[in-house]
């Protein structure tokens, strides 16, 4: 969703784990990063413009997940 000058991301991991969720942006650089909460719901404000992905690391030996650019 788009606010302002910025937008809001909230997402949900299905099925709800603990993990880290990165948010990535094309150059490698980590924009912001979090906690999903017991349900796997995460949320977060970001600046307006650029290609993103998500990046979700769970405890090991699972690796990341990492979504298409948006």
């Amino acid at each position: 969703d788009e606010s302002g000058d910025g937008m809001l991301l909230l997402g949900q991991l299905v099925p709800a784990v603990g993990a880290e969720v990165d948010v990535q942006r094309d150059d490698g650089t980590t924009l912001a990063t979090t906690s999903a909460d017991e349900l796997g719901r995460f949320r977060f404000e970001l600046p307006a413009g650029g290609r993103i992905r998500l990046v979700v690391r769970r405890e090991a030996p699972a690796p990341p997940v990492e979504t298409s650019w948006i």
